[in-house]
Order: C-alpha cells, then sequence, then structure tokens
C-alpha cells in the first residue's frame, strides 16, 4: 500500500482577527484566519486555520522583532527619524501545518468524559462541550480524507508524532 499524498488545494486570508481572552492568562488571542482546502486521492475537506500573528513574516527592510518577541506581528525597521515599527505579513500555511494541526485536534476525542480529564475541562461545562464536539467535526473530517481516523494515522504514519505523520503525509513521492 503506498503512503497517501495530502496536498493544499487552496488557501484563502480572510483577515485578521482577535478572539476574546479564553485562557487563564485574560488576553485575547490576536491572528491571521484562513479558510483550508486539503486534498488527498481525489477527497477533499474544507477547514478553518488560525495562526497567531507572532508566526508572520517580516516586511521588507525590517531587521529585528520589537521587545514582545514579535508575538504582537510587528517588525522593527530602522528609518532616517530613527526606528519604525512595521507590520509582518500573513505566512500561508503548508498542508503539513494544517494537517500537522488537524491531527493533534483529532485525537483522543471517543469519549467526552475522557477527553475533558486529560485535557482539564469541567464535564458539567458548556464551553467545553461545545469545544468536544467541534474537534469531533475534526476528527470526522481527518477520517474522510485519509479513510483512517486521526490516531490510526499517526501512528501508521508518524510512530505517535502528529507531526511527524503530518510531514510524511505531505511528502513528495520519492521514486526508487
Amino acid at each position: 500500500m503506498t503512503t497517501p499524498r495530502v496536498t493544499l488545494k487552496s488557501c484563502i486570508l480572510l483577515g485578521e482577527r482577535i478572539d476574546p481572552p479564553t485562557s487563564k492568562d485574560g488576553k485575547p488571542w490576536k491572528h491571521d484566519a484562513f479558510d483550508v482546502v486539503l486534498e488527498c486521492d481525489g477527497r477533499i475537506i474544507e477547514t478553518p486555520w488560525r495562526q497567531g500573528v507572532g508566526h508572520r513574516a517580516p516586511p521588507m527592510g525590517a531587521y529585528n522583532k520589537t521587545s514582545a518577541g514579535g508575538l504582537d506581528g510587528c517588525w522593527i525597521s530602522d528609518t532616517s527619524h530613527g526606528n519604525k515599527r512595521l507590520p509582518g505579513k500573513p505566512k500561508t500555511p503548508t498542508a503539513e501545518d494544517v494537517l500537522a494541526s488537524l491531527l493533534m485536534d483529532a485525537r483522543d476525542v471517543e469519549s467526552f468524559e475522557d477527553w475533558c480529564g486529560e485535557y482539564g475541562y469541567d464535564t458539567d461545562s458548556r464551553k467545553a462541550l461545545e469545544l468536544y464536539l467541534r474537534l469531533q467535526t475534526v476528527a470526522r473530517d481527518v477520517r474522510a480524507l485519509l479513510r483512517m481516523s486521526a490516531e490510526d494515522a499517526v501512528e501508521k504514519f508518524g510512530g505517535g508524532d502528529s507531526e511527524a505523520a503530518a510531514k510524511a503525509l505531505t511528502a513528495e513521492p520519492v521514486e526508487v
């Protein structure tokens, strides 16, 4: 059996978004939102993809991230009038980036109670249930795309590592 090959069929930048605070630090999450389509052996899934602005590419002439470590998406550029903050440019994700994220999200979603226990959520939380149901949708999409569960794909193609599995599943075929 040959390794299935996942490719990025399309990727549309929807723009910068800011999610309300959800983490314990109480800070909103600034990110670039994309609509992504992956293809594998003629099977297609469409999925949202979000990437924090700290992953943005530097603009021409910028050389150093801001004192915040670039997490605000800006870079420093020298001008004749001193330093100037320039916004970074959103990076288009690769098929490997998206698939690795989907494989991580789609694992361990068999039982709501077990999932809550594994990730520290309260089983009485409606927000936890909403997130769990979204992850079950991701798991169904991964199964439809690869014709196997995320767990099986990660074990078979990555030896238990989601990123290694994504790399193997998006690699160019090698002729021998």
